[in-house]
């Protein structure tokens, strides 16, 4: 009997039981046993598993579906094959229970496929499935860069395929077109491009081949002329500077008499990338000119390009200055002409007429009015604005100059007064030490993040006692004291980052720690766009006190929601989904170590230590200490890597600590 219908006929005898106001004890699981003692059966385990496609081409997936009816409990799943040929199976997923499994055949033949269903009870039901695998013809798609060149010019292979096992790697050979001998260029290698410049003038036979997984290769053959270097004069007059009405004449003439070329003649503003074309190629001629006139003022470039028969092309550039004679009036503007010491204000040159803005120099002077002293001075140069710093309060006067290039100059003064400031709060006071405005939200965010830890001690004892004060709970406690719990390093870090400038917020929730979870505070900023989150708390570990070490870590640093794990928000956050910026906070960490600690030093492999080492070592220097980077997290390995590179018959000492951030180490190496 099914499995189904005695479930059916145990609920119609409870029916019945129950209409006779009868009591019904609960009914019990159905197991084989206890269908046995009714003379029935368990429904047997059924295989009903699918393939995606019983056919497909050399390299092409398919997936395999298992799926099972009757049995016992849970059902785990297994995937195998072999080729037909072969005795062998290999599995392709081994028994869990996951139903689906893609197979990839590297082959073009018949193959087996099984598919294993086991229930709770032990009881297997397979189910086979013949995959047939055409071959996908392989074929070579790679390009060059040009087919006409000069001698001395190169050109560019590029390696690219389609079709075939994959699994692609390339070749690039070539020879003269006389020859029957093939040259190496580049052997197979997973490297797409290759650069041949031809040694002498001639036809080339250029090859590139492509070998798949499989051993199969296709080629793909070009032929490239190169011609003998393109000769020529060229000219350009005026050569230096002109005007819209004069313009300038491009010339140019073969330096063998018995050549003849054709040429083209183009132009452009020389801030510009494009250019345009002011005559097409010709007939061939043993000489060409031609005249352009520039629609604008300003600096121009101006280019010749002469071709020969085999369509080769050499280019001769010229740069002009197109000016008018109009007066030269200076512009020159300033932010702000009233300071406070400590301020700064921006002078910003600009000009009109003279010889065109292509031509200005700038010349800034600055000049106390009570002293008249020369407080700065600077020669003529391309930069277009001076930014003033008061070295004390009074009264100044920038100087603007501005120079054509037909030397006209041009001046203008700005009359600076500057008072004393008012005294500022700590915050403003310490961002205005730690922060400038040339920094980038990520380095103002580090440099804030490591000012509260390398001042702030963790109020551990009083933590310890239940007697911590208000202060500690404050971001007075970091500015005043330089001891304070999660929500003073909070509060200050949130005060200082917004001082600086940049978007935050103060989040508190829930940390979780090896001794249980507890009250926390932490922050979240916004970089470049993107929210991370940060705990500058957690990152300004509890050491004791005669520890002499450097205790900052960037573990918390700008991290996503997904390494922030052990933090759960009560309050209002944003979602932080960019990974940590390792790359920027490692290169920074680490020159910081390496400038403040000349004994120091960093290494990536045991290669590297084995040379850090011995250079000490050969500078008779016996105790430093090596930045280790590594992916082991055994300590006794990476003791082992440390001892494997001590010099040659030299005794060694080592410590092992970890350092600033995941996956690096800090070895400390004593060698006698």
């Amino acid at each position: 009997m099914k499995f189904q219908k005695v479930r059916k006929s145990v609920a119609l005898i409870l029916a019945v039981l129950t209409l006779a106001g009868g009591t019904v004890a609960a009914l019990p699981s159905i197991t084989t046993e206890s269908l046995a003692a009714y003379g029935m059966e368990m429904p047997a385990l059924e295989n009903n598993s699918t393939i995606s496609s019983t056919s497909t081409n050399q390299g092409v997936a398919v997936t395999l579906y298992a799926n099972a009816a009757g049995g016992t409990g849970t059902y785990s799943y297994g995937f195998f094959y072999k080729k037909k040929t072969s005795s062998a199976w290999s599995t392709i997923q081994d028994y869990s229970s996951v139903s689906t499994a893609r197979l990839t055949p590297a082959a073009a033949v018949e193959y087996d496929v099984c598919i294993k269903i086991k229930d709770e009870n032990g009881t297997l039901a397979k189910k086979y499935f013949t995959l047939n695998v055409a071959k996908s013809t392989l074929k070579c798609t790679g390009k060059i860069s040009s087919q006409n060149i000069t001698r001395g010019q190169s050109i560019t292979l590029t390696g690219s395929a389609e079709g075939g096992a994959g699994g692609y790697t390339y070749g690039y050979f070539y020879k003269k077109s006389t020859s029957s001998t093939w040259a190496t260029l580049k052997n197979y290698s997973t490297d797409t491009t290759a650069v041949l410049t031809p040694a002498t003038t001639a036809s080339y036979d250029v090859c590139i081949k492509v070998k798949d997984s499989g051993g199969v290769i296709a080629r793909k053959n070009f032929t490239v002329k190169v011609g003998k270097s393109i000769s020529i004069s060229a000219s350009c007059s005026p050569s230096e500077k002109t005007t819209k009405k004069k313009g300038v004449t491009l010339s140019a003439k073969s330096v063998n008499e018995k050549d003849s070329y054709s040429y083209a003649f183009y132009y452009k503003k020389s801030s510009s990338s494009s250019w345009n074309l002011a005559r097409d190629y010709g007939s061939f001629v043993k000489s060409d000119s031609y005249s352009i006139y520039p629609a604008s003022l300003g600096k121009y470039d101006f280019r010749i390009r002469a071709k020969d028969s085999n369509g080769a092309v050499t280019n001769r550039i010229f740069t002009v200055n197109v000016v008018n004679e109009e007066p030269l009036v200076n512009n020159s503007y300033i932010d702000n002409d009233t300071l406070t010491l400590g301020d700064t204000t921006v002078v910003y040159a600009e000009a009109a007429g003279g010889s065109g803005a292509d031509t200005y120099s700038y010349k800034y002077e600055v000049i106390s009015t009570e002293t008249q002293e020369t407080i700065f001075s600077e020669d003529y140069s391309s930069i277009e604005s001076y930014e003033f710093e008061p070295p004390y309060a009074g009264s100044f006067v920038i100087k603007v100059s501005i120079k054509d290039g037909s030397g006209n100059i041009a001046e203008k003064e700005f009359n600076i007064t500057v008072t004393e400031p008012e005294s500022l709060d700590i915050p403003t006071q310490i961002v205005k030490e730690i922060i400038t405005d040339e920094m980038s939200d990520f380095k103002k965010a580090l440099t804030i993040h490591n000012w509260i830890i390398d001042n702030t001690v963790y109020d551990y004892e009083n933590y310890e006692s239940g007697t911590i004060p208000y202060s500690s709970y404050e971001a007075e406690g970091v500015f005043e004291h330089g001891v304070a719990v999660c929500d003073g390093y909070s509060k200050a870090f949130l005060i200082l980052a917004e001082k600086a400038g940049l978007e935050a917020i103060r989040v508190t929730g829930i940390g979780a720690t090896s001794s249980g979870t507890e009250g926390h505070a932490w922050n979240q900023v916004r970089i470049d766009g993107d929210w991370y989150n940060v705990d500058v708390t957690w990152d300004d570990p509890i050491v004791s006190d005669d520890y002499e070490g450097d205790n900052l870590r960037y573990t918390y640093f700008l991290v996503p929601d997904s390494s922030f794990t052990d933090h759960a928000a009560e309050s209002s956050c944003n979602k932080c989904t960019k990974p940590q910026p390792m790359d920027e906070i490692s290169n920074y960490a680490i020159e910081c170590e390496l400038a403040n600690d000349d004994l120091c030093a960093y290494a990536e492999s045991i290669d590297d230590m084995k040379e850090i080492m011995q250079n000490f070592y050969d500078s008779n220097i016996t105790s430093f200490r090596i930045i280790y980077k590594t992916d082991e997290t055994n300590t006794s390995k990476i003791f082992n890597d440390a001892f494997s590179a001590i010099p040659s018959g030299c005794g060694a000492r080592a410590g092992l600590i970890s350092w600033k951030l995941p996956g690096y180490w800090e070895v400390s190496m004593v060698l006698s």
